[in-house]
């Protein structure tokens, strides 16, 4: 499993305008992502927000890299978790695919670089992610969309 992405692929009931509007717009964000003040969906923008791991916080700090309207959003996270592990930043990259199927759409999320976090660091093995991005997904999103 080492250096291999994580690509999580799902189909949501809605069209790709308003799954795309829930990723790039920080009303729609902060309803099942994260409140992003002043976050814009342009190449080289950047953003952080923070996260909490057994009662510790870190910082998610990001840069966009890439944005195809309605098809793509990628970006750099570091994961600056210096209050975890001391000395600690950890890079990543973030995509988001975005595929229409009539008034459905496609969305995978890969996420690159998973294998530059230490061994045996609690929280941060591959299966955390697979976990957490799922559940955000099938909990969180799905959640806010059925209400939206």
């Amino acid at each position: 499993m080492k250096n291999q992405p994580l690509i999580i692929k799902r189909l949501f009931d809605v069209p790709v305008t308003r799954l795309w509007k829930a990723f790039t717009d920080n009303e729609s964000m902060k309803n099942w992502y994260f409140d992003i003040p002043g976050f814009k969906p342009k190449a080289g923008a950047e953003f952080s927000f923070p996260g909490h791991i057994d009662g510790r916080d870190f910082i998610h700090r990001c840069k966009i890299t890439n944005v195809v309207p309605l098809r793509k959003i990628a970006y750099d996270m570091v994961f600056d978790i210096d209050q975890i592990q001391k000395g600690l930043m950890v890079k990543t990259h973030v995509s988001f695919e975005f595929e229409p199927a009539e008034d459905k759409t496609w969305l995978t999320l890969i996420h690159e670089g998973l294998e530059n976090f230490p061994e045996g660091l609690k929280w941060f093995a591959f299966d955390d992610f697979v976990k957490g991005w799922s559940q955000l997904f099938d909990d969180k999103l799905s959640g806010y969309l059925a209400q939206s």
